[in-house]
């Protein structure tokens, strides 16, 4: 290897191991010094994804190494990055560092919710190995250690979602491990499939199989996706899991877990020559409207501001299938929406779930009847909140109208049923979430005052929560610039 890649090579080394690293050393520290040294790691990550992103830009570079002998198979564990590799591992180390800063403030005795007394050590220990998983899932080279990290994943959450070990909490956390592993069966039965008429873990080994083994492996990764994404009939796992603090509520519907496995079947949509056929992307295409559906009318009447949002979130990772499917059927335009949605809503939706996070931590319920008049007393956190109503809306000039823009142009332009259908539908449904948002947003920051909430007073919000949710709100703006110059280059390849 020339000095170029030996470098990239110890970059992609070091930026794996530092979250795992950070986890281990975390478990020594408590309270204020636990949030500053997980703080410390969170960052350096995100340093080192920015600076070998901006290195690698859109090249194309593969470490591999290892090899499984009994198998025959060469080459099973690496490094790669690419733009998609890039997309992924911004969104993760990004999201990942807000969270864990305002983790913070959140997991504190005045959390009127959850007030937290200990066990920091533990939580910043399972956030920054579940952060460790997301870069690993970003950089994998083939489908194996994918999966690794995929299953690490599911560990994590399970663990965080149980934080705090009441009985809803703990069974929301095997509610969550189980659903996902029923996906886990199928992308194992998938790999099968790959190792034992391709003979290779690689993206690109699909080309080895036969057009109805390369369906059949299409569909159980599909599956699995349809799993970690929480999409029907898989869903019930997501609501549950906002047992979970806020702040990992946030990191699992913005960056993490369910994003998952949208980005799986983005690495096989975008691997070239897999000639997957069109049958797949019409069937894809219409689960993923029937779960849109569903979740739309999931969230109309949702009393709890955090389900609200999880439905939401269903909502939008059946919006980047929907664009990945039409993509197979050869809607460039949709493709490039469907992976600029990635990184458009991870911002929206973030943005979402730290501002509820503020107003539970301050009321001490999720009842949005039970919240009002909240603007004046926060008028970042409201600000904030309306912003992100906006961006995950797709209302201009904020992130999501550019992903949805651009997955309802290449509906448009595959000029059949499909399309038109995919089309009336993200029309409607952006009207409509708009509309109840809008209203959410009212009851809980321009309504009237609770009494309950006027007795119990609400303390002022640290500047530098503050500061967080100005910077995500200012990145509802800047990140789709960043996901189109990212996305452009990508087309389907029949």
């Amino acid at each position: 290897m020339n000095g170029e890649l030996v470098w990239i090579y110890h970059m992609l080394i070091f930026l794996l191991l530092t979250p795992f690293l950070g986890s281990l050393v975390i478990l020594n520290f408590k309270r204020r010094n636990a949030d500053l040294v997980a703080g410390l790691f969170a960052f350096v990550a995100f340093v080192l994804a920015v600076v070998v992103s901006l290195q690698v830009g859109f090249r194309d570079f593969t470490f591999a190494f290892g090899s499984l002998p009994w198998l025959g198979i060469n080459d099973v564990f690496g490094f790669r990055i690419d733009p998609l590799a890039i997309l992924m591992l911004l969104v993760t180390t990004f999201i990942g560092l807000f969270v864990v800063l305002y983790s913070a403030f959140y997991l504190s005795e005045g959390n009127r919710e959850h007030p937290v007394y200990n066990g920091k050590g533990r939580y910043y220990f399972w956030l920054l190995f579940f952060l460790g998983a997301m870069v690993g899932v970003s950089l994998s080279p083939n489908f194996l250690e994918f999966f690794i990290f995929f299953e690490l994943t599911a560990i994590c959450s399970f663990a965080l979602i149980g934080f705090y070990e009441t009985p809803r909490a703990l069974r929301a956390g095997f509610v969550s491990l189980i659903t996902t592993s029923l996906g886990s069966l199928c992308f194992l039965a998938g790999l099968a499939i790959l190792a034992i008429f391709a003979r290779s873990f690689d993206f690109d080994g699909v080309r080895l199989l036969s057009p109805s083994l390369k369906s059949v492996f299409f569909l159980l990764l599909w599956i699995s996706a349809l799993a970690k994404g929480a999409q029907v009939p898989f869903q019930i796992w997501l609501p549950q899991a906002m047992e979970a603090p806020t702040p990992i509520s946030a990191y699992l519907h913005a960056a993490a877990m369910v994003k998952v496995g949208v980005f799986l079947v983005a690495r096989m949509v975008t691997t070239p020559y897999a000639a997957y056929s069109q049958p797949l992307g019409i069937l894809v295409s219409l689960w993923a409207l029937f779960t849109m559906l569903f979740a739309l009318l999931s969230f109309l009447g949702t009393d709890d501001i955090k389900k609200l949002l999880a439905y939401s979130t269903i909502l939008h990772i059946s919006y980047i299938l929907l664009g990945l499917s039409l993509g197979l059927m050869g809607a460039t335009l949709s493709l490039r929406g469907g992976l600029l949605h990635i990184i458009n809503h991870a911002v929206a939706k973030g943005l979402l779930f730290l501002c509820a996070g503020v107003v539970t931590y301050v009321t001490g319920t999720r009842r949005i009847s039970d919240i009002g008049g909240l603007g004046p007393k926060m008028p970042v956190v409201a600000e904030s909140f309306t912003i992100g109503t906006l961006a995950i809306a797709g209302v201009p000039p904020f992130a999501c109208f550019f992903s949805k823009f651009y997955i309802l142009l290449g509906a448009i332009a595959l000029h059949n049923w499909l399309g038109t259908l995919a089309a009336i539908f993200i029309v409607l449904e952006s009207a409509v979430s708009l509309a109840w948002f809008i209203m959410v947003t009212h009851r809980i920051f321009m309504g009237e005052a609770k009494p309950l909430l006027e007795a119990k007073g609400t303390d002022p919000v640290p500047l530098y929560i503050n500061s967080i949710l100005l910077l995500l709100s200012f990145f509802t703006i800047a990140a789709p610039l960043l996901g189109l110059y990212l996305v452009r280059i990508f087309e389907v390849i029949l």
